[in-house]
């Protein structure tokens, strides 16, 4: 395979293995007050430990859920320092109205939430390690969908002489603006299930796998400051994460960092196939990846998943100057998910 391809995920690339879109993060965070904790708690002890009348009790599968929700929750508030009403442990101002400002600042994402309010940094990025952690701990890795056929085109890079397993180079780069660490996971263990590798060398090579996390992610899967897959280091995962500040004028507050300036160079190369995975085109992300001066040589393929008609030609029109109906059909496809796009364009061909 001669041609580079830069894959770009957005959160709809992990959410067939179990983890929250944009919004959904948005929705299970702005949750995080006391007082809804409190009810929260006032709720578990009594409608769960009860018995309801027959008639008003929600099927058992939905109790289940509910029931599951409710402990994440409380799970997630009591990492991070956030205790219900009444509770002993104790939080300041900030910690106690961290979920209430965000549910009332519009932003439909928490990163877009925290680039303009640094003094809800720390708190914040505590809040999405632990939601993350805990999306980690019950993901659905071993669900067959893109992470699958992915691994099946590294698999044509693998070379194995004398009972030694190397990795040749790829021409596969992927950008994430997920914290999560699904991909990597997935394909460490492939390794070593597919091949026998060691944990040490199956980490090795897929170090050897371009993978930038625009945002960060919650640390390494593996080696001497790994932050296990969906344990509980919430302080330590926080740390990884990266909010990148606005002034209120809205320009960067400061430069962007080294993976990100990387990220930038990639995508921007001439020849490149850019495919866009889950990612929901939105404004703040795609003004950082400069949509809008994209080089003219490059093929574009992209999932649409939940994208209105007006939307895809809005993507169209404002990042890839096009104003053709079909041109932007061709670029942007038709509803796919990942899955359905890899089996359905040649991007891998």
């Amino acid at each position: 395979m001669s041609k580079k391809i830069t894959l770009i995920l957005g959160a709809g690339a992990s959410k067939p293995y179990g983890f929250p879109v944009g919004i959904d993060l948005r929705n299970l965070l702005m949750k995080l007050d006391p007082q809804y904790l409190q009810e929260l708690h006032e709720l578990n002890s009594n409608f769960f430990m009860t018995t309801p009348h027959p008639l008003r009790l929600p099927p058992e599968d939905e109790l289940r859920k509910i029931k599951r929700n409710h402990e994440m929750l409380e799970r997630i508030g009591s990492r991070i320092g956030l205790s219900r009403l009444g509770a002993p442990a104790h939080q300041d101002n900030v910690q106690a109205d961290f979920a209430k400002v965000f549910k009332f600042s519009g932003t439909a994402s928490i990163d877009a939430f925290l680039s303009h309010r640094s003094d809800y940094a720390e708190i914040g990025k505590k809040a999405i390690a632990s939601a993350i952690l805990d999306f980690e701990n019950k993901s659905t890795l071993e669900e067959w969908d893109w992470y699958g056929l992915l691994w099946s085109k590294i698999r044509s890079y693998i070379e194995i002489q004398d009972a030694q397993v190397t990795l040749q180079p790829i021409s596969i780069d992927i950008i994430t603006f997920n914290y999560d660490r699904s991909l990597e996971y997935f394909l460490w263990n492939a390794l070593q299930s597919t091949y026998r590798c060691p944990e040490d060398q199956a980490f090795e090579l897929i170090s050897g796998i371009n993978i930038i996390h625009f945002y960060g992610s919650l640390g390494p899967i593996y080696g001497e400051n790994a932050i296990p897959y969906g344990g509980a280091n919430v302080d330590d995962a926080a740390k990884n994460i990266k909010v990148i500040p606005y002034e209120r004028t809205g320009q960067l507050a400061q430069e962007l960092n080294s993976d990100q300036t990387k990220a930038l160079e990639l995508i921007h190369r001439p020849e490149n196939v850019i495919v866009y995975m889950g990612f929901g085109f939105d404004d703040q992300n795609s003004n950082l990846l400069k949509l809008d001066a994209l080089p003219k040589t490059c093929l574009i393929h992209g999932t649409t998943f939940g994208l209105t008609p007006f939307e895809k030609r809005h993507v169209g029109r404002k990042y890839f100057n096009i104003e053709s109906p079909g041109m932007i059909d061709q670029f942007i496809g038709e509803n796919y998910g990942c899955m359905e796009l890899i089996r359905n364009k040649p991007i891998f061909s």
